[in-house]
């Protein structure tokens, strides 16, 4: 994918695009959007156990087929999401579109990550289309440890093998509804020892003898760190250890296109104004801000 995607800010971002409704709609901006916009698409990911595929679902998948537990509609696999914004993508390839699949549980990002969805992996050679993993792997304190290992039974080895796939690799925090506080010095070393694990003192070697990630973002809350001096000091110190992390992929050696960055969202409930953005700009360099 092009790189200069990745030094631009995603213009309007679409979450929850879980569904043909939402598919179009996201998919008619992305194809009117002027040539310097670039279009987000969120996307959340599990593996219907009936058809060992995954399929766009936010909520676990409870039942025996991947219909919604209304009956009213099947879900829809990722792979016709893929397919269908890689149609439009060739169609008008001057607009340029990031696509984030936010696995839910690692039996779907790994089954992407093994190239069993083919879809996936020719998007990920479109020169106008930026594809980003994304999955909450770094366990906090309020995790629900069973929960978690269900849904992510080896998160480091996953994010390390994922690294050969993805070009942006998004890691995330487990941190349910018990753990909203300002992020903390327990955070950072959480990242740490996950990181360590995940990104050992090695290369990685992809195809080519070096991995394929080539920026790696952190997804953080706004207000766990706007107004707190000590969250945004934990903040830093996650971008560094981040850093250290990508840098020991490519054995120490990084070039201009290699990037860490924050992905700052909100939550429903909150705002994000234009003072916080231009407070984001100038206290976090590089940084993708979610508004929607």
């Amino acid at each position: 994918s092009f790189c200069t995607l990745l030094s631009m800010d995603v213009g309007t971002w679409f979450h929850a695009v879980n569904g043909p409704d939402a598919v179009a709609e996201a998919l008619a901006h992305f194809s009117k959007s002027g040539e310097d916009e670039v279009t987000g698409i969120e996307c959340d990911v599990r593996c219907c156990s009936r058809t060992s595929r995954p399929v766009l679902s936010h909520d676990p998948l409870h039942h025996h087929h991947h219909a919604d537990p209304s009956g009213a509609s099947p879900k829809m696999p990722l792979a016709e999401l893929a397919e269908a914004v890689r149609s439009v993508a060739t169609t008008f390839s001057n607009r340029r579109c990031v696509v984030k699949l936010d696995f839910k549980d690692q039996l779907a990002a790994t089954l992407v990550v093994q190239g069993k969805v083919s879809e996936v992996s020719r998007l990920i050679g479109c020169s106008n289309v930026e594809v980003w993993g994304n999955a909450d792997v770094v366990r906090c304190e309020a995790t629900d440890e069973a929960q978690f290992k269900h849904d992510f039974p080896q998160p480091a080895l996953w994010t390390q093998i994922a690294s050969l796939t993805f070009p942006v690799l998004s890691i995330g925090f487990h941190r349910p509804g018990a753990a909203i506080r300002a992020y903390n010095e327990d955070d950072v070393d959480s990242l740490d020892k996950f990181l360590a694990a995940a990104f050992p003192h090695r290369k990685l070697d992809g195809e080519d003898g070096h991995p394929t990630v080539r920026a790696l973002t952190l997804p953080l809350r706004l207000s766990l760190f706007r107004e707190d001096e000590g969250a945004q000091a934990a903040v830093r110190a996650m971008l560094t250890s981040v850093s250290d992390a990508l840098r020991r992929c490519y054995g120490g050696e990084l070039q201009k296109q290699h990037r860490t960055f924050v992905t700052v969202w909100r939550g429903r409930e909150e705002v994000i104004s234009d003072e916080d953005v231009t407070w984001l700009k100038g206290n976090f360099a590089g940084c993708s801000i979610d508004r929607a």
